[in-house]
């Protein structure tokens, strides 16, 4: 399944799993090099691999492995890339890292 819209994110991807894989995805396309990169996660209910790419609006995929994951994770990149206007490309946000924090509750 692959999607490349505004729809509301899925409750099995609004939580970031720390222990998840990430993986960058490189796109040619405008003749620019876009790394973007993915949040994975293993949905508990469909036993899913689901990434979704902050600051893509519309970037997010599912699979049953991790290689067919990281191939709808680059269909979906380009796709969402090529609708994007010249602008809004130029200010994809910078993969800087993850921090984790523990809270109760």
């Amino acid at each position: 399944m692959i999607h490349c819209n505004f729809p509301e994110i899925p409750e099995s991807q609004k939580f970031y799993n720390p222990e998840a894989p990430l993986f960058p995805i490189a796109k040619k396309g405008d003749g620019k090099i876009h790394k973007v990169t993915g949040y994975i996660e293993k949905d508990p209910e469909t036993g899913l691999y689901v990434v979704i790419v902050p600051g893509i609006p519309g970037a997010y995929t599912q699979a049953e492995t991790l290689d067919e994951l990281q191939k709808n994770l680059k269909e979906v990149v380009e796709l969402c890339l090529e609708e994007m206007e010249p602008e809004n490309k130029k200010q994809l946000p910078e993969f800087v890292g993850i921090q984790q924090v523990e809270v109760t509750g």
